[in-house]
This record gives structure tokens, C-alpha cells and sequence, in this order.
């Protein structure tokens, strides 16, 4: 009967040191999906059109200072041009004419003048020697005063028909490239009207015309002109 009892506790000590050893279960509880969707601020970026114009900064707008028919033309849109060059000329009939005229009127002046001198010269030794009157010698002189101011004033004159005729050549103003040609060959332009344009700088002015509503929104790194 000992045997049987010390075989039983045997058996049972040895249930009991196995079911302690034996893992524990983990049971996994199924997860279920749900549906979600990330907030954000949205901060309205809507897009707004608006009308405006763009321009170079420096516009230059081209003219003859006289009147004529165009007879050479050398502009083209988009025709860079360098300080000096000749863009184009005119006829220049009445202002060639003028300084002919003032050409001829100077030679008359200049042969006034040297004749008015030689009478002076010749008044002043008849009067040092005593064969003319004062009033002779004086009214001499005024002679010769009154040539010489003509001939300075002829001088000027052709001076100033000279750059006349200068009047009728267009040339570049300073380096750049053509943007607008608004005459051609043969045509009859009047004193500053408009030939054409010249861009000279070298950045874009951006013309916008924005409502009030939004002008205070505008952001940008560049000076805006309204």
C-alpha cells in the first residue's frame, strides 16, 4: 500500500511541476479598420486673373526734330542698336536750301566786312595826316562796327542752319533694342511725332490694375506700381 501511495504523489508532483512549465497562451484580439482623413489648414489658395502691361523700365520714344519724307530707314522690332547709330534720315530739302542761303549771306557779310575795313584803315591815316574830318574817320568806324556785327551774325546763322539739317538724321540715343516702328519709307512725318520706341534699361516694370479688396493680400519681392 506504501508503494502505490508514494507512486500516486509521484505522479501528481510531476502534473504539477508540467503544467506550471507549459507557455501561457496569448490570445490576439482582431483589430477593425477604420476610416480617417488628415485636417490641415487650408489657407484659400485661389487663383485671381488680372489685366495689365508690361514694360521696360527705360522707354525711349524716337523722333525726328524736323519735318520731311523718310528716305533711309534702318529699324526693325527687336533690332538692338548701339549709342550713335543712325536709325534714320529725311529728305531735308528746305533745311539744305536754308543753309545755302546762309552760306551765301555769310560770304556777302564777311565782303562788307573787309571793305568796311580797308575804308577804315585808309579814313584813319587821312585823318592822322590832317586830310579828313573827324566826323569822317567816326562814321568809318561805325561802318566797319556795323559790318563786323553782320558777319558774326551771318556766322551764327549758319551755324544754326547747319544743325538744322542735322535735325533730319535719327540716331540711337543710347544702347538698346527696338520695340515699336510706327512709320516707313517714303512717308511724310511731321517735327516730334513718334518713329518709334527704343527699350534702354534693363529690367521690366509690371503694370497691374488690382481692386481694392485685394491690393492689401498682394505679397511680393518686387515693387509693385499700381
Amino acid at each position: 500500500m506504501k508503494n502505490i501511495a508514494s507512486s500516486l504523489f509521484f505522479f501528481a508532483l510531476s502534473g504539477i511541476l508540467w503544467s506550471c512549465q507549459k507557455e501561457e497562451v496569448k490570445v490576439e484580439i482582431p483589430l477593425r479598420p477604420v476610416q480617417y482623413s488628415e485636417v490641415t489648414y487650408s489657407g484659400r489658395q485661389d487663383s485671381r486673373t488680372f489685366s495689365g502691361t508690361a514694360k521696360s523700365e527705360k522707354e525711349i520714344k524716337l523722333s525726328f526734330r524736323s519735318s520731311g519724307i523718310v528716305t533711309d530707314l534702318d529699324m526693325k522690332l527687336g533690332q538692338k542698336v548701339r549709342k550713335g547709330q543712325q536709325l534714320g534720315r529725311l529728305d531735308n530739302v528746305q533745311a539744305r536750301l536754308a543753309y545755302e542761303q546762309a552760306v551765301s549771306a555769310l560770304n556777302s557779310a564777311e565782303s562788307q566786312m573787309n571793305t568796311a575795313k580797308l575804308a577804315l584803315d585808309r579814313t584813319r591815316k587821312l585823318y592822322e595826316k590832317g586830310s579828313a574830318s573827324l566826323s569822317d574817320y567816326e562814321q568809318t568806324k561805325n561802318n566797319y562796327r556795323t559790318a563786323k556785327e553782320n558777319h558774326e551774325s551771318a556766322i551764327r546763322s549758319v551755324n544754326i542752319q547747319e544743325e538744322q539739317i542735322t535735325y533730319g538724321y535719327l540716331k540711337a540715343p543710347t544702347n538698346g533694342e527696338i520695340s515699336e516702328v510706327n512709320v516707313e519709307l517714303d512717308e511724310n512725318v511731321s517735327a516730334g511725332q513718334i518713329v518709334g520706341k527704343l527699350n534702354a534699361g534693363q529690367k521690366m516694370e509690371v503694370y497691374l490694375g488690382l481692386p481694392e479688396s485685394v491690393i492689401n493680400q498682394v505679397k511680393t519681392d518686387m515693387p509693385v506700381e499700381i
